[in-house]
């Protein structure tokens, strides 16, 4: 997600997935990837609580 005006990277965006299965294939392909000179974290997020990541949470969400 990017900051309105400026278009600086806020470090953080939503995926969503069609299907449990799906979710876990990207986390586990994107969990630690380099991305622009750092290693990302993908964590599964929680409907409803926006920007919240929880490990473990509701699988048809992945925060990149």
């Amino acid at each position: 997600m990017a900051v309105n005006q400026t278009g600086v990277s806020r470090g953080f965006a939503f995926v969503d997935y069609a299907t449990a299965e799906e979710a876990e294939k990207g986390q586990k392909a994107h969990n630690g990837a380099l991305l622009e000179g750092t290693n990302i974290r993908v964590a599964y997020g929680t409907p409803g609580r926006t920007g919240a990541s929880i490990l473990g949470g509701h699988h048809n969400t992945s925060v990149v």
